[in-house]
Protein backbone atom coordinates (compact mmCIF):
# COMPACT_ATOMS: atom_id res chain seq x y z
CA UNK A 1 0.00 0.00 0.00
CA UNK A 2 2.87 2.37 0.73
CA UNK A 3 4.31 1.77 -2.74
CA UNK A 4 0.92 2.43 -4.34
CA UNK A 5 0.49 5.64 -2.34
CA UNK A 6 3.99 6.75 -3.32
CA UNK A 7 3.27 6.14 -7.02
CA UNK A 8 0.01 8.07 -6.85
CA UNK A 9 1.64 11.02 -5.09
CA UNK A 10 4.55 11.02 -7.55
CA UNK A 11 2.22 10.99 -10.52
CA UNK A 12 0.09 13.81 -9.14
CA UNK A 13 3.24 15.85 -8.47
CA UNK A 14 4.42 15.37 -12.02
CA UNK A 15 1.01 16.40 -13.30
CA UNK A 16 1.00 19.50 -11.10
CA UNK A 17 4.47 20.62 -12.07
CA UNK A 18 4.30 19.44 -15.68
CA UNK A 19 6.76 21.08 -17.95
CA UNK A 20 5.54 24.25 -19.60
CA UNK A 21 6.91 26.09 -22.59
CA UNK A 22 7.18 29.85 -23.00
CA UNK A 23 5.60 31.07 -26.24
CA UNK A 24 6.14 34.53 -27.66
CA UNK A 25 3.51 36.73 -29.24
CA UNK A 26 4.99 39.07 -31.84
CA UNK A 27 2.74 42.04 -32.64
CA UNK A 28 3.48 43.60 -36.04
CA UNK A 29 2.77 47.14 -37.22
CA UNK A 30 0.53 45.75 -39.98
CA UNK A 31 -1.82 44.37 -37.31
CA UNK A 32 -0.72 40.72 -37.49
CA UNK A 33 0.17 38.65 -34.45
CA UNK A 34 2.65 35.79 -34.84
CA UNK A 35 2.72 33.20 -32.06
CA UNK A 36 5.60 30.82 -31.62
CA UNK A 37 9.10 30.35 -30.24
CA UNK A 38 11.87 32.88 -30.92
CA UNK A 39 14.82 30.82 -32.11
CA UNK A 40 17.20 33.66 -33.01
CA UNK A 41 17.41 37.28 -32.02
CA UNK A 42 19.79 40.05 -33.06
CA UNK A 43 19.37 42.87 -30.54
CA UNK A 44 17.79 45.99 -32.06
CA UNK A 45 17.92 44.44 -35.56
CA UNK A 46 15.87 41.27 -36.20
CA UNK A 47 14.32 38.09 -34.84
CA UNK A 48 13.45 34.64 -36.13
CA UNK A 49 10.30 32.98 -34.77
CA UNK A 50 9.16 29.41 -35.30
CA UNK A 51 5.41 28.77 -35.25
CA UNK A 52 3.66 25.55 -34.20
CA UNK A 53 3.30 24.42 -37.83
CA UNK A 54 7.08 24.49 -38.27
CA UNK A 55 7.29 27.72 -40.32
CA UNK A 56 10.13 30.13 -39.55
CA UNK A 57 9.52 33.87 -39.93
CA UNK A 58 12.10 36.67 -40.10
CA UNK A 59 11.17 40.16 -38.96
CA UNK A 60 13.12 43.38 -38.60
CA UNK A 61 12.69 45.15 -35.31
CA UNK A 62 11.36 48.16 -37.21
CA UNK A 63 8.34 46.00 -38.25
CA UNK A 64 7.51 45.02 -34.67
CA UNK A 65 5.33 46.91 -32.21
CA UNK A 66 5.98 44.71 -29.19
CA UNK A 67 6.79 41.16 -28.08
CA UNK A 68 5.02 39.47 -25.18
CA UNK A 69 5.40 36.07 -23.61
CA UNK A 70 2.61 33.69 -22.63
CA UNK A 71 3.05 30.50 -20.65
CA UNK A 72 1.40 27.57 -22.40
CA UNK A 73 1.04 24.25 -20.67
CA UNK A 74 2.42 21.23 -22.38
CA UNK A 75 -0.47 18.91 -23.35
CA UNK A 76 -0.78 15.92 -21.10
CA UNK A 77 0.71 12.74 -22.50
CA UNK A 78 -2.43 11.01 -21.24
CA UNK A 79 -4.86 13.43 -22.84
CA UNK A 80 -6.48 10.59 -24.78
CA UNK A 81 -7.33 8.79 -21.55
CA UNK A 82 -9.27 11.66 -19.96
CA UNK A 83 -12.56 10.48 -18.45
CA UNK A 84 -14.89 12.11 -20.96
CA UNK A 85 -18.47 11.17 -21.74
CA UNK A 86 -18.36 8.02 -23.83
CA UNK A 87 -19.40 4.38 -24.03
CA UNK A 88 -16.91 1.98 -22.47
CA UNK A 89 -16.45 -1.78 -22.47
CA UNK A 90 -14.29 -3.53 -19.87
CA UNK A 91 -13.03 -7.07 -20.32
CA UNK A 92 -12.18 -8.05 -16.75
CA UNK A 93 -10.80 -11.26 -15.35
CA UNK A 94 -9.25 -12.39 -12.10
CA UNK A 95 -9.23 -14.89 -9.26
CA UNK A 96 -11.14 -14.96 -5.96
CA UNK A 97 -9.65 -16.85 -3.01
CA UNK A 98 -13.04 -17.84 -1.61
CA UNK A 99 -13.68 -19.81 1.58
CA UNK A 100 -15.49 -23.17 1.77
CA UNK A 101 -13.92 -24.45 -1.48
CA UNK A 102 -15.04 -21.19 -3.07
CA UNK A 103 -11.82 -20.39 -4.92
CA UNK A 104 -12.78 -19.45 -8.45
CA UNK A 105 -11.63 -17.97 -11.74
CA UNK A 106 -13.83 -14.98 -12.59
CA UNK A 107 -14.61 -13.45 -15.98
CA UNK A 108 -16.64 -10.30 -15.32
CA UNK A 109 -16.96 -8.05 -18.39
CA UNK A 110 -19.18 -4.97 -18.34
CA UNK A 111 -20.54 -2.36 -20.74
CA UNK A 112 -21.44 1.14 -19.61
CA UNK A 113 -21.41 4.89 -20.12
CA UNK A 114 -19.00 7.42 -18.62
CA UNK A 115 -21.42 10.04 -17.25
CA UNK A 116 -18.71 12.42 -16.02
CA UNK A 117 -15.04 12.26 -14.94
CA UNK A 118 -16.07 10.66 -11.64
CA UNK A 119 -18.68 8.04 -12.52
CA UNK A 120 -19.39 5.25 -15.00
CA UNK A 121 -22.65 3.27 -14.90
CA UNK A 122 -23.02 -0.06 -16.64
CA UNK A 123 -24.02 -3.70 -16.47
CA UNK A 124 -22.69 -7.08 -17.44
CA UNK A 125 -22.81 -10.85 -17.27
CA UNK A 126 -19.85 -13.11 -16.59
CA UNK A 127 -18.66 -16.63 -16.01
CA UNK A 128 -17.21 -17.87 -12.70
CA UNK A 129 -15.64 -21.31 -12.39
CA UNK A 130 -15.02 -22.87 -8.96
CA UNK A 131 -11.73 -24.71 -9.37
CA UNK A 132 -12.07 -26.98 -6.31
CA UNK A 133 -15.79 -27.73 -6.49
CA UNK A 134 -16.04 -27.98 -10.30
CA UNK A 135 -19.04 -25.62 -10.29
CA UNK A 136 -19.87 -22.90 -12.82
CA UNK A 137 -21.93 -19.76 -12.19
CA UNK A 138 -23.15 -16.99 -14.46
CA UNK A 139 -23.29 -13.73 -12.49
CA UNK A 140 -25.49 -10.93 -13.88
CA UNK A 141 -24.79 -7.54 -12.32
CA UNK A 142 -24.92 -3.76 -12.43
CA UNK A 143 -21.57 -1.97 -12.56
CA UNK A 144 -20.79 1.28 -10.72
CA UNK A 145 -17.24 2.55 -11.26
CA UNK A 146 -16.16 5.71 -9.45
CA UNK A 147 -12.94 7.57 -10.27
CA UNK A 148 -10.71 10.10 -8.56
CA UNK A 149 -9.99 12.35 -11.59
CA UNK A 150 -6.36 13.34 -12.04
CA UNK A 151 -4.23 14.82 -14.82
CA UNK A 152 -1.95 11.83 -14.40
CA UNK A 153 -1.93 8.56 -16.32
CA UNK A 154 -2.74 6.77 -13.05
CA UNK A 155 -6.40 7.12 -12.06
CA UNK A 156 -7.59 5.52 -8.77
CA UNK A 157 -11.02 3.89 -8.95
CA UNK A 158 -13.58 1.91 -6.96
CA UNK A 159 -15.77 -0.64 -8.74
CA UNK A 160 -19.02 -2.15 -7.37
CA UNK A 161 -20.85 -5.04 -9.04
CA UNK A 162 -24.04 -6.08 -7.19
CA UNK A 163 -26.10 -8.79 -8.87
CA UNK A 164 -27.25 -12.39 -8.91
CA UNK A 165 -25.34 -15.57 -9.75
CA UNK A 166 -27.07 -18.43 -11.58
CA UNK A 167 -25.81 -21.97 -11.00
CA UNK A 168 -25.27 -23.77 -14.32
CA UNK A 169 -24.94 -27.19 -12.65
CA UNK A 170 -28.17 -26.87 -10.72
CA UNK A 171 -26.94 -28.52 -7.54
CA UNK A 172 -25.35 -25.64 -5.62
CA UNK A 173 -28.19 -23.12 -5.84
CA UNK A 174 -28.26 -19.61 -7.27
CA UNK A 175 -27.99 -16.50 -5.11
CA UNK A 176 -26.82 -12.96 -4.47
CA UNK A 177 -23.50 -11.92 -6.08
CA UNK A 178 -21.35 -8.95 -5.09
CA UNK A 179 -17.92 -7.77 -6.19
CA UNK A 180 -16.01 -4.82 -4.73
CA UNK A 181 -12.69 -3.75 -6.24
CA UNK A 182 -10.38 -0.80 -5.56
CA UNK A 183 -7.43 -0.16 -7.83
CA UNK A 184 -5.75 2.02 -10.40
CA UNK A 185 -6.37 2.57 -14.11
CA UNK A 186 -3.34 3.25 -16.31
CA UNK A 187 -4.40 4.15 -19.81
CA UNK A 188 -6.70 1.33 -20.89
CA UNK A 189 -5.47 -1.18 -18.32
CA UNK A 190 -6.81 -1.37 -14.77
CA UNK A 191 -5.68 -3.50 -11.83
CA UNK A 192 -7.42 -3.91 -8.52
CA UNK A 193 -7.86 -5.84 -5.30
CA UNK A 194 -11.04 -6.31 -3.31
CA UNK A 195 -13.72 -8.69 -2.06
CA UNK A 196 -16.20 -10.89 -3.94
CA UNK A 197 -18.97 -13.10 -2.59
CA UNK A 198 -21.51 -15.52 -4.03
CA UNK A 199 -24.47 -16.71 -1.96
CA UNK A 200 -25.50 -20.34 -2.50
CA UNK A 201 -29.17 -21.01 -1.75
CA UNK A 202 -29.55 -24.79 -1.71
CA UNK A 203 -32.39 -27.19 -1.06
CA UNK A 204 -31.21 -30.16 1.03
CA UNK A 205 -32.96 -33.48 1.37
CA UNK A 206 -32.41 -36.00 4.16
CA UNK A 207 -34.25 -38.83 5.85
CA UNK A 208 -34.94 -39.17 9.58
CA UNK A 209 -36.47 -42.49 10.69
CA UNK A 210 -37.41 -43.13 7.06
CA UNK A 211 -39.21 -39.80 6.92
CA UNK A 212 -37.96 -37.60 4.03
CA UNK A 213 -37.25 -34.03 5.08
CA UNK A 214 -36.49 -31.14 2.78
CA UNK A 215 -35.02 -27.86 3.98
CA UNK A 216 -33.35 -24.77 2.57
CA UNK A 217 -29.71 -23.95 3.31
CA UNK A 218 -27.69 -20.88 2.50
CA UNK A 219 -23.96 -20.24 2.52
CA UNK A 220 -21.56 -17.58 1.24
CA UNK A 221 -18.34 -18.16 -0.68
CA UNK A 222 -16.64 -14.81 -0.13
CA UNK A 223 -12.98 -13.96 -0.27
CA UNK A 224 -10.13 -11.78 -1.48
CA UNK A 225 -10.25 -11.05 -5.21
CA UNK A 226 -7.58 -9.84 -7.63
CA UNK A 227 -8.71 -8.29 -10.91
CA UNK A 228 -7.18 -6.99 -14.14
CA UNK A 229 -9.16 -5.41 -16.99
CA UNK A 230 -8.74 -3.86 -20.41
CA UNK A 231 -10.97 -1.02 -21.64
CA UNK A 232 -12.16 -0.81 -25.23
Amino acid sequence: MKKLFFLLMLCMSVATFAASSNKENVYLKNGSVIKGEIIEEVPNESIKIKTSDGCIWNFKMSEIVRITRSEQSTPSRCESTNLKKSWKFFMETGYTFGNKSGGRVELTPSFGYQLNPSLMLGAGAGLNYYTNADETFIPVYADFRGYIPTDCCIKPYIDLKPGYGFDLNGDSGSGFYFNFTAGIEIGKISMGIGYATQTLNMNENLSIHSIPISYDASTNTGGLTLKVAYAF
